[in-house]
């Protein structure tokens, strides 16, 4: 019996120390790839926001580029005098018509240093996100043809607001990191779903989605691409916002 029961805990650890590995790798790979350096970016978003349903939907559109040094030490965000004189141009076209196409502005909000300091350092916003739930383990995947493994993590109900949190009925909330042989990220996906009831006859639903791709770039892991969905409907209301950030390096 004694034998046994040594047996089933000498097999739990080998168990859990198989499934721990992976985790370990990530964890290093985002030490070394978080590591302060300098990098020369330019960051874009284009984004797409809806209000609204029928004839009252409203659609906006935006586009904007800015230039990104990270001198390791700080982050300095650089708006072109093109866009700058853009903005001007289209806050004065607001004055004119409150529905007037802005282009620009859309685009800059966002821009602002949380999404560009996600995309330049890139491993430290990984690791946030995993930070905040429980790790639930690791499987192989596939990724552009290739077999990798796959981390999954739980989100918290932290990421629906307050008052979403006070009515929610059902949730989930699932975070996952692909990683190649030495851990190093190469993507990762979130998702968050969430139906519940205000008062008696109000119900409503949440979805947000995001997936990023990423390389290294001067020994830093930085977000390639990020795109970022968001769905909510309910008491005769619906409101989607789609993100899409690229990176490049520059000179």
């Amino acid at each position: 019996m004694v034998t046994r029961a040594l047996s089933g805990i000498a097999l739990a650890f080998v168990t859990t120390a198989v499934q721990a590995e992976p985790l370990d790798d990530l964890t290093n790979a985002l030490l070394r790839l978080s590591q302060p350096a300098q990098g020369r970016y330019e960051v874009s978003a284009k984004v797409v926001e809806s209000n609204g349903k029928g004839d009252d939907k409203l659609t906006r559109e935006g586009f904007a580029t800015v230039s990104v040094h990270d001198t390791g030490e700080h982050l300095h965000i650089a708006y072109s005098e093109s866009l700058l004189k853009q903005i001007d141009a289209e806050e004065q076209a607001r004055l004119d018509d409150v529905d007037a196409p802005t282009p620009a502005i859309e685009g800059v909000h966002e821009l602002s240093a949380l999404p560009v300091r996600a995309a330049v350092r890139a491993a430290d916003q990984i690791r946030r996100v995993m930070g905040e739930g429980e790790y639930l383990g690791v499987e192989d995947d596939e990724l552009d043809g290739q077999t990798v493994q796959r981390l999954d993590f739980s989100l918290p109900e932290s990421r629906l607001s307050k008052r979403q949190r006070k009515y929610v009925k059902s949730y989930e909330g699932i975070y996952s990191v692909w990683i190649n042989s030495e851990g190093v990220p190469l993507a990762s996906s979130s998702r968050v779903d969430a139906s519940g009831r205000a008062f008696i006859f109000i119900s409503f639903h949440v979805e947000t989605e995001s997936q990023r791709r990423y390389g290294e770039i001067n020994n830093t892991l930085v977000a390639l691409t990020d795109r970022y969905y968001h769905l909510s409907y309910g008491a005769g209301e619906r409101f989607e916002r789609e993100i899409q950030r690229s990176l490049s390096q520059s000179q």
